[in-house]
């Protein structure tokens, strides 16, 4: 029993690590996670299984470990949007699909866009969302699509984001997003018709 326990603080050690890791510093494996979180470098692929696990973890298709769903769910629920954690991936994956770049959901909170769980667009239409941008700007829950730029890290790393709101709570707005590459200077045809098409199938309430 004090093993498990033991396990189990050393796999919510190594998430928290990871969330205090920068945005633009990946950790891209297990060796790296538990540096990350002062832990000993023969625990490391064992405390990475036990956080994936538990689905605090995951891995994308680069190596590279970012929240799961476990995580995500958590940190959407106390942002107030709980239930729009259980029905999205299926609704990212298919706006990848459809428009294939970067899909995710973004919660509005004051000055800054918290980001995430994301579908990750393939090839070079794969653009990593930072896990928080600076928001500047007026983004309204009536306008149907938004296009913005946003800031992230102390380099002002510019991000163009098309966003399509999803419902307001709490003076915090979900939203459904899609991230752009920067080589990309005209937006594909349906972008903007797949964004609201696929914003529609939100359950939300207010």
């Amino acid at each position: 029993m004090a093993g498990d326990v033991n396990s189990h603080a050393k796999a919510v050690a190594a998430f928290a690590a990871l969330t205090r890791a920068p945005g633009l510093s990946p950790v891209d494996g297990p060796a790296a996670l538990s540096r990350a979180a002062g832990l000993p470098a023969s625990s490391g692929h064992r405390v990475a299984a036990r956080a994936e696990t538990a689905g605090l973890l995951v891995r994308d298709t680069e190596g590279v470990y970012r929240a799961g769903p476990t995580a995500i769910r958590i940190g959407m629920s106390a942002l107030g949007f709980g239930d729009l954690s259980y029905v999205a991936e299926p609704i990212l994956v298919d706006t990848r699909r459809s428009v294939g770049l970067t899909a995710c959901l973004a919660i509005r909170t004051s000055d800054r866009l918290v980001i995430g769980p994301w579908s990750a667009g393939r090839g070079r239409d794969f653009v990593r969302p930072a896990p928080q941008y600076h928001w500047s700007g007026e983004l309204r829950p009536a306008d149907p699509v938004t296009r913005t730029f946003l800031s992230a890290g102390e380099v002002t790393l510019r991000q163009r984001l098309r966003l399509a709101p999803l419902c307001e709570r709490s003076a915090r707005l979900a939203c459904l997003a899609v991230l752009l590459p920067a080589y990309m200077a005209r937006l594909p045809d349906p972008l903007d018709r797949t964004l609201i098409r696929a914003a529609a199938r939100f359950p939300v309430a207010a």
